[in-house]
C-alpha cells in the first residue's frame, strides 16, 4: 500500500525556461547552448550537485567560462538567470502534489547544488513550499539520483518502507536507480494523464489527484 509519494523537482514540478536562457545568451554575445555547457559539462557540476563544491563556487568558475561578443559574463548576471530557469512550474503536477498531500505523505526529491535554505527561498518566491512533508536535497546529503544510498535516505526522511513509496521522475535513470534500490518509480514525460494512470494503477486512486 503506497502511503508516501515522491516527486523530483527539475522536469517533473518545474520545467526548465529555455528562452529565458535563450533571451540571456543573446543579450551576452553568446551562442545559444554556450550557458547550458559551460554549467553541466565540467566536473564542477557532479561536485556541486553533491555538495562538495559551493554552489557559488561552482557558478563563478562558469562565468568565467562564458565570454561573448559583449564581454565577459558576470558570476552575479549567470546566478541569478540561472536561479530563474527552473522556476517554471508545472501548475497541472502541482496542483496533483497539493491534492495528494492531504491523503498521502508528500516529498520534494531533488539532485540540486542548491543549499537547503537557497533552495527553500526560491520554492517559497513561488508559494510552492508549503507543499511538501519532506524536501531531499542530494548536495545536503553528498549523494545524488541515481545511487540507490540517496533512495535509502530518502525513505528514512519520510518514513516509509520501499513498498510504501513511489518516485516520480523525468529521467530515467533515475527511475532506474530507485526501482533497483527496491523502491517503486514513474517515469514523467509530460503526460499528465498518463502520470495520473500509473498512480492509479499503484493504488494511489485518480479521485485524488482531482
Amino acid at each position: 500500500m503506497i502511503r508516501a509519494i515522491f516527486f523530483d523537482g527539475g522536469g517533473v514540478i518545474s520545467h526548465f525556461d529555455e528562452e529565458l536562457i535563450i533571451t540571456f545568451e543573446r543579450e551576452q554575445g553568446l551562442q545559444r547552448g554556450d550557458v547550458l555547457k559551460a554549467l553541466y559539462t565540467g566536473r564542477e557540476w557532479i561536485d556541486a550537485e553533491m555538495g562538495v563544491m559551493d554552489e557559488d563556487a561552482w557558478l563563478q568558475i562558469c562565468a568565467r567560462r562564458l565570454a561573448g561578443s559583449a564581454g565577459p559574463v558576470s558570476f552575479g548576471d549567470l546566478r541569478d538567470v540561472w536561479g530563474r530557469a527552473f522556476l517554471k512550474i508545472d501548475q497541472q503536477v502541482l496542483a496533483l502534489a497539493r491534492a495528494l498531500s492531504t491523503a498521502f505523505r508528500v516529498g520534494l526529491f531533488t539532485n540540486s547544488s542548491s543549499s537547503r535554505q537557497r533552495l527553500e527561498e526560491k520554492l517559497a518566491r513561488v508559494d510552492i513550499l508549503d507543499v511538501w512533508h519532506v524536501i531531499v536535497i542530494s548536495s545536503e546529503e553528498g549523494v545524488a539520483k541515481p545511487d540507490p544510498r540517496i533512495y535509502a535516505i530518502a525513505a528514512q526522511r519520510i518514513g516509509a518502507e520501499p513498498t510504501e513509496w513511489v518516485h516520480i521522475d523525468d529521467k530515467w535513470e533515475n527511475v532506474v536507480g530507485a526501482r533497483e534500490a527496491g523502491f517503486q518509480a514513474i517515469h514523467h514525460t509530460a503526460n499528465y494523464a498518463e502520470l495520473v494512470a500509473r498512480l492509479d494503477d499503484l493504488g494511489v486512486p485518480s479521485a485524488n489527484a482531482k
